[in-house]
Order: C-alpha cells, then structure tokens, then sequence
C-alpha cells in the first residue's frame, strides 16, 4: 500500500508486527490491575496487532480500520467478525450501548483536523475507570532521515504534535495524564490518559 513506505519488505512487516504485540503486551500487563472489565477498542487497528496480546490474554477485542485489506486481515488474525472488526471510521453510533476498558488510538491523531469531537466520544465510550492510550510522531523529535518517510511531515499527517501540544489537546477533550510512555525506535509520543472530572463538553 502507498501509505506504508516503510513495510516494503516481508522484514519490514514482521519487525513492525512484532512491535506492535510488544507494545501491546506492555499496555495489557499495566492495565489490567486498575480496570474491571476487559474489554479493548483500537481506533485505526490497521493489521490488529495490537489488540493480538489482549486477545490471547482472554479480552473482548474491538477494531475499526478504514482500509479494507487491513481490516479483513485483521478479522483473520483475531478471528473477529464484521461486528468485532468494523471496516470504515470512527464516529457516532459505533458499537452502540458499548463501553470500553481501554481504548487504542495509536498514530491516528495525526490523520485527523479537529480531534476533540473524536476524543470527546472517545471518553463516553469508556468505562468509570477506563483508558485511553494516544500516540503520535513528536515534532519535536522527528526520526532520522533514513528511518523517515515522505508523508511524515506532511500527506495524510494533517496535524503534527509536541508534547506541550499534545496534553493541551487531551486536556481540551476532557483527559488528564496518568502515565507519559517511551518506546525506543521513534515511536514518537506515547500517553496513557483517564478522563478528567468537571471537564464541559
């Protein structure tokens, strides 16, 4: 796909796969003590590899990707349905009646102009003690050359983040920092958030 430059190779796809189960399961195994239910939404899961720790670790997984290849195979790798694994975007009327004990937003922020309607429905569809998991490319720390792409600072990357910016944004739509996170490799900027009391809508 034109999108992924950097997966052009079947090295490249597992490197990246794997990546996404190690940070998958490093966000399980931090989760589960403070959180009830179990039950898990990605936003933008593209192959699924996220939500693949979770799922093997006994949760409800929930996907929505908006390319069709990405979603049917997500669907094959979680053994999810059109129900669980939803081709098309996020908004309004998804997963009616549902609630989520943590929600995966992981460099889709990027892709999106105004964010903070999104962000808003996000917390209505978590639980009382609930999280959200945001990351993005940090401007301020973009990769190196070598290890960047065309579309990095600009293309489908609308809106670009630092830190400073990125909490302001998340504090706009009614979440405050619980733990600020690094994954070497450039991932960017990693926050684990939970909703903010007395924050208007």
């Amino acid at each position: 796909d034109e999108y992924l430059p950097l997966l052009k190779t079947r090295e490249a796809v597992a490197r990246e796969m794997a990546r996404g189960r190690s940070i998958g399961q490093m966000l399980a195994e931090l989760v589960e003590p403070t959180v009830q239910a179990r039950a898990v939404l990605d936003i933008g899961c593209c192959s699924g590899t996220y939500l693949l720790p979770f799922k093997q670790r006994g949760w409800e997984v929930f996907g929505v990707e908006p390319m069709p290849a990405w979603g049917d195979f997500a669907r094959r790798q979680l053994g999810g349905t059109d129900e669980t694994i939803v081709t098309g975007h996020y908004g309004p009327g998804i997963f009616p009646g549902r609630k989520f004990s943590l929600i995966l937003f992981s460099h889709t922020v990027e892709h999106v102009p105004d964010p903070i309607p999104m962000l808003r429905m996000m917390r209505e569809h978590l639980t009382d003690d609930g999280l959200l998991f945001v990351a993005t490319p940090n401007l301020l720390d973009p990769p190196p050359i070598r290890k960047s792409f065309k579309g990095l600072l600009g293309g489908d990357h609308v809106r670009l983040y630092s830190p400073g910016a990125l909490v302001t944004v998340m504090a706009r739509s009614g979440f405050r920092v619980r733990k600020q996170m690094y994954f070497p490799g450039g991932f960017g900027i990693a926050l684990l958030l939970q909703s903010a009391n007395g924050v208007p809508d």
